[in-house]
């Protein structure tokens, strides 16, 4: 997984649901059934947001979506998918849930990524990958896998080069780094 991974599955969950209760009191409505309807799994709460939508007669629509980081992983990808389209649809406490609107996603891995000479390997979400600076070896890049709030996928950061710096130190063991690497790697007639 890479140093300072979160241990356990990404789920994003998206639903609508149909209230006569304000959006604040949806949105504590959602977090109580979260825990109650997800008893016995180990999993937090990442992001949770409530956004109104239309009102007809004296009930409104919400649409909800949540991350779950669920640290049981031996339950299983699709297990969880399963389970948690199942378990939303029978949430309560003044709740209407809108069946055919669940919607449960993983949060896939950052897939391998090759720029600029820099082979950056799939990586879970949240962790920081740091891989030696082209060509000064001793100082380190970093890029992060992050999740996107909108729709819980997973996507790379910037790759951070700020510690692959030439200094005044380090220019002439850069430089030769740098003959080296062009005469290995270009053909002869170049």
């Amino acid at each position: 997984p890479g140093p300072g991974a979160p241990d356990g599955l990404f789920v994003g969950v998206f639903l609508l649901v149909r209230s006569q209760l304000s959006q604040q009191e949806v949105e504590r409505a959602v977090a109580l059934e979260l825990n109650q309807t997800l008893r016995g799994w180990s999993f937090s709460v990442e992001d949770l947001r409530v956004y109104s939508g239309d009102s007809a007669g004296n009930s409104t629509s919400f649409s909800c979506q949540f991350l779950l980081l669920i640290t049981n992983e031996s339950l299983g990808g699709a297990y969880i998918q399963d389970q948690l389209s199942v378990r939303m649809e029978l949430i309560g406490a003044g709740l209407q849930v809108q069946t055919s609107s669940v919607d449960v996603r993983l949060a896939g891995n950052c897939k391998e990524e090759n720029v600029l000479d820099y082979f950056w390997p799939e990586t879970r979400p949240r962790t920081t990958q740091y891989l030696p600076c082209f060509p000064n070896k001793d100082q380190r890049a970093s890029r992060t896998c992050l999740i996107r709030l909108d729709d819980y996928s997973s996507v790379w950061s910037s790759a951070d080069f700020t510690n692959c710096t030439v200094t005044a130190e380090n220019a002439a063991s850069v430089a030769e780094q740098l003959i080296n690497f062009t005469s290995s790697n270009l053909p002869k007639e170049k």
